[in-house]
This record gives structure tokens, sequence and C-alpha cells, in this order.
């Protein structure tokens, strides 16, 4: 009787692991078909706080791999992993585009760029959002040059968006103009100041450091619009009003260089550095955007939550 009851118990114990098995196996085959179509999540992302929509430390063994899309000439060297320089961790992304690469498939430029989020793909995108990184320019690869370079871009359909630009030794934020005007406002990066014509009073990128950037943005094609951008945890801009001309933007980093598809750029190529991409959504807070504080999301979404049968066996802990 006893072998017997044993022999019961024991059935029951494997079947109601295989069942819990089963459960979480198609609940992850069911994730992964929607993960890029539905709202935004913190899981979709492996993103280690529930503020967090999007996160990419470059330390897994696929770059970006739940990013919306990747646009460059599919060579190995566009878009790579590097174990140096990193900002944290053992890997960082470099990205290059080079004069006489293959232009893109679909937007034929020569651009090498990751859209990491879409705003007009997912219903609950927030217009009150937060993005981060980190970024190194190096002294070789990011050489002085007349013309512009775009590494950032809220692009909606490529006219008046706010981007950050890179020309001559500078790097700026250049904001969508208010709606009686086509005049873009510029933002020094590596300082306070703003113009809205030359650059030339503002600082050096300094090559070969990484620094941190951290954007809060208020999208709006209204009074309402709001920036506040960070430098490496100091705050350096403020900027109120109209940041969006036509529709919520998707968010690209990278390289785009108009002026090697025209070959007026006296470079042959361009390199720059990406670490710790974050987005975080409205509750999202400076110190998680650094990745200086983590909270952990609530394990929720696996479809067992009320599975008689597992809560069988927790009542036997």
């Amino acid at each position: 009787m006893k072998a017997n009851r044993l022999t019961f118990l024991l059935s029951l114990t494997i079947l109601g692991a295989l069942l819990i098995f089963f459960g979480l196996f198609m609940v992850s085959c069911e994730k992964k078909e929607v993960e890029n179509t539905g709202p935004i999540t913190a899981t979709a992302s492996n993103a280690r706080s529930a503020n967090l929509l999007y996160e990419e430390d470059m330390e897994g063994s696929d770059l970006f791999s739940t990013a919306h899309s990747i646009e460059n000439c599919e060579t190995s060297w566009t878009l790579s992993a590097v174990s140096n320089p990193v900002f944290q961790g053992t890997k960082a992304a470099r990205f290059e585009i080079r004069k006489d690469q293959p232009i893109t498939p679909n937007s034929k430029r020569i651009r090498s760029e990751v859209t990491i989020i879409k705003g007009t793909k997912y219903p609950n995108f927030p217009r009150d959002i937060w993005y981060s990184y980190a970024i190194l320019f190096p002294a070789t690869g990011f050489e002085y040059d007349d013309t512009r370079d775009c590494i950032n871009q809220w692009y909606e359909d490529g006219s008046d968006e706010t981007t950050i630009r890179a020309q001559k030794d500078k790097a700026f934020l250049e904001v969508t103009p208010e709606d009686s005007t086509a005049i873009l406002m510029k933002y020094d990066l590596f300082g306070t100041t703003s113009s809205t014509k030359s650059i030339d009073g503002f600082n050096n990128i300094p090559k070969d450091k990484w620094s941190q950037f951290v954007f809060h943005f208020i999208h709006s094609k209204g009074s309402d619009g709001l920036i506040e951008v960070w430098r490496d945890g100091v705050k350096i801009h403020t900027i109120k009003g109209r940041n969006m001309h036509l529709e919520l933007p998707k968010w690209k980093i990278g390289l785009y260089k108009s002026s090697f598809l025209d070959k007026s750029s006296t470079r042959d190529s361009r390199v720059v550095y990406f670490d710790n991409v974050r987005v975080g959504n409205t509750n999202a807070t400076l110190a998680e955007m650094k990745g200086d504080t983590i909270i952990t999301p609530p394990v929720t979404g696996t479809g067992l939550e009320n599975n008689p049968l597992v809560n069988f066996f927790n009542k036997l802990r």
C-alpha cells in the first residue's frame, strides 16, 4: 500500500513538473512572436528595471536583438561588438560608415543606424519619456570634418526633426523649430550655450573619452514640449516648447552622413562607440537612466499565477 502511494505521489509530482514546463514553454513561444508588435514592456527588451522600456548593455551575443530595426549595408564592420573601449562591463557597440560602402537597400543612403523604438508602432508609447546612452568619439576615426554627421535622430519624416549632430569637432542637439519659423536652435552638448547660427563658440568634443547623456522628453508639437539634458549626471540644458512637427518619432542612434553620398566630405570613414542604451517610461528617474538604480520588475504575465496545480505545489513548500 505504501509503495503504491509513493508511486502515485511521484507520478503526480512528475506530471506537475511537466505541465509547468509545458506552460512556461508555450508562454515563451507566444511572447517571442508578439514582442515587437504589442505594447512596450520592460521584459520585451530584457530591461533590468520596471521603468525601463528598453535596455541594451552590449553584453549579450546579439547586439540590439530586441530593437525595432537595424539599417546598414550588412557588412561585419558597420556594427560590431568590441572589448575596447568599453564604458561598463566587457563590451561596447562600434558603428562605422565609409564613403565607398554600399548604400543601405531601403533608404538608399550611407548609414549604420539602429532604430531602438518607434513611437507610432506602440499604442502605449508615452509622450513623457526618457532616453540615455554612453558615447565615445575616437580621435582616430572621428577626425575634424566641416560637413555634418548625424549620430542620433528622433525621426519623423526627414525634415526639421530633433537630432544630434557633429560638425567641426562640435556635438550639438538641434531642435525642431517653432511652427512660425524654419530656424533650428542648436544646443552645445559639451557646454551649456546655444545658438541659432554658428557653432564655432561651442566646446570641442573630448575625443577618446566616454560621456553619458540622459534626455528627458515631453514630445509635443506645442508649447508644452520639454527636453532636459544631462551630461555625466550634470544638467546642461532645459528646453521648453515644440520638439516634434508631425508624429511621435522613432529613436535612432548610430551614424548617418549625407556628405558621404555626394562625396563632399574630405573624410573616408567615421567611427563612434555606444554603450548602455536605455529608454525609460514616464516614471523613470535620472538614476535609473544612468544605471545607478535598478528596480526589479515584478514577475507577472506568465499565465501561471492562477494555475491550480502550481498553487497546489506552492502550498506544499
